[in-house]
């Protein structure tokens, strides 16, 4: 359901880009919007391709939204989903790192 928040938000402020594919916008306001309701970053990693994955998880709902953000500050939503499991490298026990 937030997801939906946030296609509209894009879709709100950002009306050209309502159409393209992936939704797009301005990493900083996104992040804002996407902190506001409730989600948080709970995954950061630099792309081989030089760019940012991050992925937002609200503790409430287990909802997720995946970015991608270009050093241009340019965020892509690239995919999102109903269940998220958050688990800590550290919890993990050798077997489940193969």
């Amino acid at each position: 359901m937030r997801w939906v928040w946030l296609a509209a938000f894009l879709y709100l402020f950002y009306p050209t880009l309502a159409f393209s594919t992936p939704t797009c916008g301005q990493a900083d306001k996104v992040k804002i919007n996407m902190a506001l309701q409730g989600n948080k970053a709970w995954f950061r990693g630099l792309s081989v391709r030089g760019h940012m994955v991050e992925v937002w998880v609200n503790a409430k709902t287990d909802e997720f939204v995946a970015f991608v953000v270009y050093p241009n500050k340019k965020l892509c939503v690239v995919d999102m989903g109903a269940f998220a499991e958050t688990r800590s490298l550290l919890e993990m026990s050798k077997g489940d790192l193969k």
